[in-house]
């Protein structure tokens, strides 16, 4: 059997494993092979890491790749033990570096304790998780260099993984999405402390649609960075989808939903503004939120 796990937009090549059982004398073997496939042609298995100068791992699966199809990130060792994160490249597959070398093997067998998730439409930015030697942290790796950067964690939490990359958005640099504790957050820069997508969207004027959610991650992020999609536990109790289209977000259209913009000043509704001018923003004509002096500025998108 195969299963697909990601695809490009135009159709023209998916990702993702197959596996078989073989007969074994204590029963059956179970290999899983990471597989690429493209639209009329054969399935081409992309292989597994080497060990050594003799071995080599037993199992590998995909899990995203580029926009043109010819980046493609997953994981590779031995299904029943532990994984390592790999990009493949040109007919060719290698290792992502991790954080630490430290065995978390024993970790693995609940969750992987180092994991390549997505890669950004571009080819040139894959996300996911390594272990730092005591805790799993979400991470970034540039395709070129392969030597992972830790993305910061909301303060307070200790674990999380970064799960979708959007396109490059400014030099060297994405929007990523992913998990800090048990909170969905989107990272964008590697250096500041990553939004709460609850936050984002009360202060984007959907506080009703968000009220009683909690959001935990955000699996998966459009090309621009402005859709979302992730999971968490709904007003019910219930464990549901969820997803945010902010192309088009509720006008900021009263003092309730203002904020200062200034020199230091980190705007928390998840866009970026430099000191002296302001993101996508007009005046609202001289009206004022008790911010003094001047006209407000209200954020269109």
């Amino acid at each position: 059997e195969a299963y697909p796990l990601d695809v490009t937009a135009d159709g023209s090549v998916a990702v993702g494993y197959s596996y078989e059982d073989a007969p074994h004398l204590f029963g059956f073997n179970f290999w899983v092979s990471a597989v690429r496939w493209t639209n009329g042609g054969s399935p081409q298995e992309l292989g597994t890491l080497r060990i050594d100068a003799f071995f080599s791992d037993d199992d590998s699966y995909a899990t995203a790749v580029s926009a043109d199809g010819s980046v493609i990130v997953g994981q590779s060792g031995e299904i029943d033990d532990y994984w390592r994160p790999f990009v493949w490249t040109s007919g060719s597959m290698e290792p992502l570096a991790t954080l630490t070398t430290a065995n978390c093997s024993i970790r693995s067998k609940i969750y992987s304790c180092n994991e390549a998730w997505d890669v950004s439409p571009e080819g040139l930015a894959i996300v996911g998780k390594s272990f730092d030697g005591t805790n799993t942290l979400p991470v970034r790796w540039f395709t070129s260099q392969r030597t992972p950067t830790a993305l910061p964690l909301v303060p307070g939490d200790s674990e999380g993984w970064a799960s979708c990359v959007s396109g490059l958005d400014g030099p060297d640099n994405w929007v990523v999405g992913g998990t800090s504790g048990d909170k969905a957050v989107l990272w964008y820069n590697e250096t500041d402390f990553p939004t709460e997508v609850e936050t984002l969207l009360k202060s984007l004027g959907a506080e009703a649609q968000v009220r009683g959610w909690r959001l935990r991650d955000v699996a998966a992020i459009a090309d621009d960075g402005r859709s979302r999609a992730g999971y968490g536990v709904h007003p019910n109790g219930q464990n549901w989808i969820w997803y945010a289209d902010l192309r088009t977000p509720p006008h900021n259209d009263n003092c309730e939903n203002a904020q200062f913009i200034g020199e230091g000043v980190i705007p928390t509704y998840g866009e970026r503004s430099t000191v002296g001018t302001t993101h996508d923003a007009r005046s609202d004509g001289g009206s004022t939120c008790g911010f003094g002096g001047g006209p407000d500025a209200w954020y269109e998108f």
